[in-house]
């Protein structure tokens, strides 16, 4: 389904895209939001092909960095500690030099027109997403670049599997295009989203690919 394909890209690019789900007992927002930043601060460097930027952390992730694949890209990876679904905040990066609206369309389902960023089929320019899968589309902005983000759930499969999926597409200031993708909910059980945290370490980007 184009549903599922937008949104498992990382599996054609030979990308790990997962979430670690734990078995948990509820705990106060205040206590969650206080886990999740918690972490010490710091800035991590990173090299995805052409683009290069700057990343500020507040969740002590780290950053992996597969530099030979044929689509260059990076893994944010910061474990959590709360007992709601999900305990991880997990970011694929890629980076490619093509237009942004051919590399957003093929892997984020984001297309730009007449100045706004809308929903892109991903094969069937026919086919768009039903309501129920609650598909969104955002801007978004960083330090120094311009772009988007979608969100997505599951509506198939197991009930107990089913997550919330976020794509984004962010171009720099030399024209690059950096997207990528990550889970940022459960639909079940005890679960809270990430996509708080998922986009403050977005909008933190600062491309510094002449420098």
């Amino acid at each position: 389904m184009v549903t599922r394909s937008l949104y498992k890209l990382a599996t054609s690019l030979q990308i790990l895209l997962c979430v670690a789900f734990a078995i948990a007992s509820p705990v106060s927002d205040t206590r969650e939001r206080a886990a999740l930043s918690s972490g010490r601060k710091t800035t991590h460097l990173v090299n995805v092909g052409i683009c290069k930027f700057k990343l500020n952390d507040s969740l002590g992730g780290e950053i992996r960095e597969y530099p030979k694949q044929d689509i260059p890209s990076a893994i944010y990876d910061a474990k959590l500690k709360r007992s709601s679904l999900p305990n991880a905040v997990i970011i694929d990066f890629l980076c490619d030099t093509k237009g942004k609206n051919e590399f957003c369309k093929r892997f984020s389902g984001l297309v730009q027109k007449n100045g706004h960023w809308v929903q892109w089929p991903h094969s069937d320019q026919n086919y768009w997403a039903p309501p129920e899968t609650s598909f969104t589309v955002r801007e978004m902005k960083s330090i120094n670049a311009a772009g988007a983000i979608s969100t997505i759930d599951d509506t198939f499969g197991d009930e107990n599997k089913r997550a919330r999926h976020l794509s984004f597409c962010l171009v720099s200031p030399e024209g690059n295009v950096l997207i990528g993708g990550s889970v940022v909910d459960s639909l079940s059980g005890n679960h809270r989203s990430v996509e708080p945290e998922v986009r403050k370490l977005l909008e933190s980007i600062e491309f510094i690919e002449n420098r």
